[in-house]
């Protein structure tokens, strides 16, 4: 998902669609929760790969079309005491009673859940499905994780 750290909104910079009318992530477009107009041609997820890379590292998806579950148990956030130290991936609790995720999801809109942002988390019970939720695999090859062999 996209770090938080990141100075703008979104991942790309802080202007949800581009001048031309690009849709760079699927989220509602219309009027919640009436009329989802769909103008980036998406009512529901979106096919992987449906949307330029979002990111300057050639990331797809990072935001929008489902909510990404990540390993880590959610918490309340933290602050640190000086609010301008950046973290660099900071671990949430060992364990927990709800799923930290990320990313927003195709029903999100300014106007309810503003979290498609680029700084925006929520949470959720690991029994929970839905249509919105889904999940990111990756591979950390910093050879610390148990049970996998790089």
């Amino acid at each position: 998902s996209s770090s938080s750290s990141s100075p703008t909104l979104f991942p790309w910079g802080n202007d949800l669609v581009a001048a031309d009318g690009t849709h760079r992530a699927n989220v509602w477009q219309g009027t919640f929760p009436s009329a989802n107009t769909a103008d980036d041609g998406f009512a529901f997820a979106a096919p992987v790969g449906s949307y330029a890379a979002q990111t300057t590292t050639g990331l797809h998806d990072v935001i929008g079309n489902v909510w990404e579950w990540v390993a880590d148990w959610w918490s309340v956030p933290l602050r640190d005491a000086d609010a301008q130290a950046v973290l660099v991936d900071p671990r949430g609790p060992a364990t927990g009673t709800e799923k930290l995720k990320k990313g927003g999801s195709f029903l999100c809109h300014r106007s309810y859940c503003y979290r498609y942002r680029s700084a925006a988390r929520h949470k959720n019970t690991p029994d929970s499905a839905t249509s919105n939720n889904g999940f990111r695999c990756v591979y950390d090859d910093d050879g610390d994780v148990p049970g996998v062999r790089a």
